[in-house]
């Protein structure tokens, strides 16, 4: 909530569970909604579109996601599989825009489905229930995957040529504690932090900075912020969490 503030210009409000499981903001509904918010054993992210944002990040172990990995994938999707980890970015991509459809697994991952491989670079998702399915992009880093699913702002039937691919701007949060005056009591707060020259947040900020938009059409790229918050207790800013 007090990442989104600053997005908003307004006091951190209230985040509300939708009947799907998806946390939105105070006046947001599930499907599209601006800001996704998603967490693994060690890191929170936050991501924000005007469009429509949702976001996934998974650290299960690469064995455990491919001995499922028929019940997020179709007979001839498994054929094309990708080998090693890169399985986890598939069923990254795929819980992604779930969320961004507001349904959650109860979109059905197995009918998700893309024109290439969000790994690669963004990509158009499809699924059948949604009229304008979003944009997708996975990034490995290290231990993780992380995947956007952004709003694409075009109808259903436009190519990836048509729309602008997002550029995603990478801020790191880490907590701090506001002691009182007096020394005792404080409030834990959220300050932003660099990203340190060399590390797992670092490496993700350079690896979406990287990827080169598809061909598109329009006045400009559309922009997404990202925040990345690990939860640990120190404030040292240049300090990698786990």
């Amino acid at each position: 909530a007090t990442v989104l503030a600053e997005h908003h210009a307004a006091a951190p409000g209230v985040l509300r569970v939708t009947a799907g499981g998806r946390p939105v903001a105070p006046g947001e509904r599930a499907a599209g909604a601006r800001a996704g918010i998603a967490h693994d054993g060690g890191v929170l992210v936050v991501g924000f579109h005007p469009a429509g944002c949702a976001v996934d990040v998974e650290d299960t172990p690469v064995p455990l996601i491919a001995e499922v990995a028929g019940r997020f994938c179709g007979t001839a999707e498994r054929r094309s599989l990708p080998a090693g980890a890169a399985v986890r970015g598939v069923w990254t991509a795929k819980e992604a825009v779930a969320k961004y459809t507001g349904l959650g697994l109860r979109a059905g991952l197995r009918t998700i489905t893309f024109d290439g491989d969000p790994l690669a670079g963004w990509v158009r998702s499809h699924h059948p229930g949604t009229r304008r399915p979003p944009l997708c992009r996975v990034v490995a880093t290290g231990r993780r995957h992380l995947a956007f699913a952004v709003g694409s702002g075009a109808g259903a039937g436009a190519g990836i040529g048509s729309v602008a691919a997002p550029v995603v701007e990478v801020h790191r949060w880490v907590p701090d504690l506001d002691l009182g005056a007096d020394g005792g009591g404080g409030s834990l707060r959220l300050v932003r932090a660099r990203l340190a020259p060399s590390g797992e947040l670092a490496e993700l900020a350079d690896a979406v900075g990287a990827v080169a938009a598809p061909p598109r059409t329009g006045t400009g790229p559309q922009r997404t912020r990202t925040s990345l918050t690990s939860p640990g207790t120190t404030t040292s800013p240049g300090r990698e969490h786990p």
